[in-house]
């Protein structure tokens, strides 16, 4: 009769726990890079520009959730066609993309970082859009150095796309 009992009560506690058990909420990002470059703007083209995107993909996926019940998922958006971005987004299940601007041009070198490439200013700018309809969600621009343009802002992608999927 004790043995039914602790079965009976076991059995309850692990349906009550499933039962509280709420599905994990995966939020898919696309990241893509733009960098100016000699008069021209260029997507996930350079090398600067795909160390960037792939940054800011690390990082989206190594953030531990704000919340336990979902998660960021990034992938690289890879297209070198400025068009075809939307088009790369839906066929990965994207539900936001993220676009670098990156512009090492602008910001003059300084005396200090003349031999260092990864000390020359940059701006960067991102936006964020959701796939389904095109919304714009977030966007910032920012200073940095070359080597952390993306790093500056990253942080600031991750809140935005927290908020923007939040019920």
């Amino acid at each position: 009769m004790k043995s039914r009992v602790l079965s009976a009560l076991a059995l309850c506690v692990v349906l009550s726990s499933l039962s509280a058990a709420q599905p994990v909420k995966v939020v898919r990002v696309g990241v893509a890079a733009e960098q100016y470059l000699n008069h021209a703007t260029l997507l996930n083209w350079t090398g600067d520009a795909l160390r960037q995107r792939d940054l800011v993909v690390s990082y989206l996926n190594r953030r531990k959730p704000a919340k336990a019940n979902w998660l960021i998922e990034a992938v690289s958006i890879t297209t070198m066609d400025s068009k075809g971005v939307e088009a790369e987004a839906l066929r990965k299940g994207c539900d936001y993309v993220v676009r670098l601007d990156l512009d090492f041009s602008s910001i003059p070198r300084t005396e200090a970082s003349e031999f260092d490439d990864s000390n020359h200013g940059a701006s960067v700018m991102y936006s964020i859009w959701r796939v389904s309809d095109g919304a714009p969600v977030a966007s910032e621009f920012a200073f940095a150095f070359r080597s952390q343009a993306a790093m500056s802002v990253m942080t600031d992608i991750y809140d935005a796309i927290v908020k923007a999927a939040a019920p």
